[in-house]
């Protein structure tokens, strides 16, 4: 209640008095519209997206990643709460992720650009997946798969400014809402997917095996994702020198 009532207030605070849209235009509302717009943005993003082999890059790469995240994102609670059986403990694993997060942002901050930015998304998304892997395998020390689970929250933090930095150096700027709508809504498509199948198979086969399950399928799939972009990036080389 106190949580709900603080984001209330600060929601109104900000809405009223810090959020100014001078170029905001009120249109009449419609849903149909609305559905149009989005069908038109969603084409215009595809459309694109086929000639620009980095969007296409991070298009791949967010689905597979909402794919892998949805596992861990629902069901990190229930299985933290059986190994710690404490509720109340869940408070300062939830005050561990926001500073994992936060702490990987910086880090991003501070790398983001001076290296190759394919190879650092790559491997960051592959870290997570080894993470979120081995996570529930590993229950027999507490400290271990709190550790690593918080590692893998690290990884997220890193990856989400490396991947806007990365994509908006890559677009114009006239594209730029068009495509990250499109890359948001690849994201959701994923994730929808991955609700569904990682529900699926924990309620079948357990939390463990689901989180096995998609931790690998999001080293495996950021790997073949991975090499092929690497791989267009050098035949293009070639054709250049050539």
């Amino acid at each position: 209640w106190l949580g709900g009532a603080l984001m209330l207030t600060c929601g109104i605070f900000s809405t009223s008095f810090l959020m100014k849209e001078e170029s905001f235009t009120r249109r009449p509302y419609s849903v149909i519209a609305g559905w149009q717009e989005m069908e038109q943005t969603f084409k215009a993003g595809v459309t694109y997206a086929k000639s620009n082999a980095p969007v296409r890059f991070l298009v791949a790469m967010g689905i597979i990643q909402s794919l892998g995240f949805m596992a861990p994102n629902m069901q990190w609670t229930p299985w933290f709460n059986e190994l710690l059986k404490r509720t109340t403990d869940l408070g300062f694993m939830w005050w561990g992720v926001v500073l994992a997060l936060v702490l990987g942002a910086e880090l991003a901050r501070v790398i983001a650009g001076k290296h190759n930015d394919k190879w650092l998304l790559g491997v960051t998304q592959i870290g997570v997946g080894v993470c979120i892997a081995i996570t529930p395998l590993v229950s027999g020390n507490v400290a271990i798969p709190i550790s690593l689970f918080l590692l893998h929250e690290f990884g997220r933090g890193l990856y989400r400014p490396l991947k806007d930095a990365y994509l908006n150096a890559n677009i114009a700027s006239k594209e730029r809402a068009t495509l990250l709508s499109l890359e948001a809504m690849s994201f959701h498509i994923g994730g929808a997917v991955g609700l569904v199948v990682s529900g699926a198979v924990a309620n079948t086969f357990g939390i463990v095996a689901a989180w096995v399950m998609s931790g690998s399928l999001l080293v495996l799939g950021t790997l073949v994702v991975l090499l092929s972009a690497l791989r267009k990036d050098s035949l293009s080389l070639k054709k250049v020198y050539q």
